[in-house]
């Protein structure tokens, strides 16, 4: 598919994202103005309160629909998303995803003094993409300078300590970790995966089942073989009762249960934004426990990534999954493929509370 002008992509965009993702995006996008030759690059901008969310839908209808485009981080431009690109007939179309108006906290800094002295701290400097992840940072961050008196600590989360820590930054878009520990020389030292809410239900999925996941995921017989037997339904199989429909199917390999909780790289040896140290839920709470010493806890659940019998009960067991989705969602397996349906590893809670059966 290909556009003669930018505002025949614009329409195209917001038809297919209204359709689908009512509230992703906040008013009319904006587009700038044709340079004088006609050639040149343009700019459409997008408003949300959900940046990854629609970035994520973009991209989605984009491959779904086979529009060629390109994808580039450019920190000046756009913080934490990567840029997408279209070339059209005339111009190239620059799709920027920004936050929306009135998000007067994204002006406000999360971080504390040692952070902001760090000789990389442009570098590792990120933007949380959700108001309770920023609050979350600004806690954390806080305490640890409070608690600390301005000086580095050892942090203890459930049984590892972690010596020399200053504070937390915001995990790079798309990676498995939300919050990232840093010590006094810079260093990422500590990988944390963080949901919203007090139980199980409360959050949708631990990993997607695109190739986006990760080949140790997007590959993973059980994966496959699911995909396989979801691409052969019809759409209309998840609109069969008055709620919306579900199929799951319990996971046999506990390394792919690692891998969707803790990140595609599970296994694979250091710890990184992929391989995370621990799964978070809930506020965190932080006490000092001696001179230079502090520990972090969440309200919730804190688990490590070694303590996956914790996450295998109490609703929490992962599953794969597929649900009523989006329009443009798609699961496909060689050449059978099916629209509308979402499909990850989500908890069994909350699978099984969407009219769900077995497959």
């Amino acid at each position: 598919m290909k556009f003669e002008t930018a505002e025949e992509l614009l329409n195209f965009l917001t038809d297919n994202i209204k359709t689908s993702y009512k509230e992703r995006y906040f008013g009319k996008p904006e587009i700038s103005s044709p340079s004088k030759t006609g050639k040149g690059t343009r700019t459409v901008k997008f408003k949300t309160a959900y940046r990854a969310n629609l970035h994520d839908s973009m991209l989605e209808l984009l491959m779904f629909k086979r529009i060629k485009h390109t994808r580039r981080l450019m920190p000046s431009v756009q913080s934490n998303l990567e840029v997408i690109e279209i070339e059209t007939e005339n111009e190239k179309v620059r799709i920027l995803i920004k936050p929306k108006s009135g998000r007067e906290w994204r002006q406000q800094s999360y971080w504390n003094q040692r952070l902001e002295t760090l000789d990389n701290w442009r570098q590792i400097k990120g933007y949380p993409d959700t108001q309770i992840e920023f609050s979350i940072l600004s806690k954390i961050n806080r305490k640890i300078e409070e608690l600390g008196n301005m000086k580095s600590v050892t942090l203890r989360i459930k049984s590892h300590s972690y010596k020399d820590i200053i504070g937390f930054v915001a995990g790079s878009s798309g990676a498995k970790a939300d919050f990232v520990g840093i010590n006094s020389k810079g260093e990422s030292k500590i990988f944390i995966s963080h949901k919203d809410g007090r139980g199980a239900k409360d959050f949708q999925q631990y990993s997607g089942l695109s190739s986006r996941s990760g080949g140790s995921i997007y590959d993973h017989p059980e994966v496959k073989s699911f995909r396989e037997d979801i691409a052969k339904k019809e759409t209309s199989d998840f609109y069969r009762q008055a709620y919306r429909s579900a199929f799951y199917r319990e996971i046999e390999d506990k390394q792919l249960k690692q891998k969707a909780i803790f990140g595609k790289d599970y296994g694979s040896g250091r710890k990184n934004e992929n391989n995370v140290n621990l799964f978070a839920q809930g506020d965190p709470v932080l006490i000092k426990t001696g001179p230079g010493k502090v520990n972090l806890d969440f309200k919730s659940k804190v688990v490590e990534s070694t303590q996956l019998s914790q996450l295998e009960r109490a609703g929490y067991n992962p599953i794969l999954g597929a649900r009523k989705g989006e329009a443009y969602r798609v699961v496909e397996y060689k050449s059978d493929k099916v629209t509308g349906v979402r499909a990850g590893i989500f908890s069994i809670e909350y699978i099984e509370g969407r009219n769900s059966e077995p497959i």
